[in-house]
């Protein structure tokens, strides 16, 4: 069986929130022309589109958005999961906004997609500038782990995980990246590529998932270059 890669975006085929490199998308393209490519990210369409281009993005068999609660082939969606969080949720986010030592806030914490929530501290919309500091704020104190578990412990009925560089996914329990296996055979040969395969991650348990099939393989991405040398290789 020829083999299926499954790639998230953020951090592993391009910087976080940022725009693929120009000769790595040209590698991209030409290696989906001979290879089955699947993408899987917490962000919606418009922003994958900006990232890797439309070009690339209608190369993939299918393009899982939202940690997989809104997928797509091409311009064309196929199927998508809503995510209305309860209240007691909702007023925990803001206790934690209101909690964390980090300075800086810029507006758009509590990001509504489709059948994913993105929660951020310092906000998604923060500038390149804005979101470094708060990176290096995460770094020294670990606060979005922190932030995962103390939401996991008292919302049982969602998947909370740290996504990208500065936010947290929340999706209902069970609708995390690795819901997305269902569109794959038991003897397909799966590689996947994430970045945040690490327990609290939201590559986790897609990462799990994949580890404990007889025919999966799962890459530790550092960056989008080390995808680049792994695909080359």
């Amino acid at each position: 069986m020829p083999i299926k890669y499954i790639l998230d975006v953020d951090g592993t085929l391009t910087p976080s929130r940022g725009i693929i490199n120009n000769q790595f998308l040209r590698f991209m393209v030409e290696f989906a022309d001979k290879n089955d490519i699947y993408l899987v990210t917490g962000s919606d369409r418009e922003k994958t589109v900006e990232q890797v281009t439309e070009m690339l993005y209608n190369k993939a068999k299918y393009v899982f958005q939202c940690n997989g609660n809104d997928i797509w082939i091409k311009d064309k969606r196929i199927a998508f999961n809503n995510l209305t969080i309860d209240n007691t949720l909702r007023q925990d986010l803001h206790k934690e906004l209101k909690k964390s030592k980090f300075p800086l806030r810029v507006g758009n914490h509590i990001e509504e997609r489709d059948g994913l929530v993105n929660f951020s501290v310092v906000g998604r919309n923060a500038d390149k500038d804005q979101r470094q500091q708060y990176i290096d704020f995460d770094i020294n104190n670990n606060e979005r782990i922190e932030i995962a578990k103390r939401l996991s412990v008292n919302h049982l009925g969602y998947d909370i995980a740290v996504a990208g560089d500065i936010g947290l996914d929340i999706t209902s329990k069970g609708n995390n990246k690795s819901q997305i296996i269902d569109y794959f055979d038991n003897d397909d040969t799966l590689y996947f590529f994430g970045d945040k395969t690490q327990e609290g991650g939201n590559d986790y348990e897609i990462a799990r998932t994949i580890s404990n099939r007889s025919n999966g393989l799962v890459f530790d991405i550092e960056s989008w270059r080390q995808t680049w040398r792994i695909l080359k290789a």
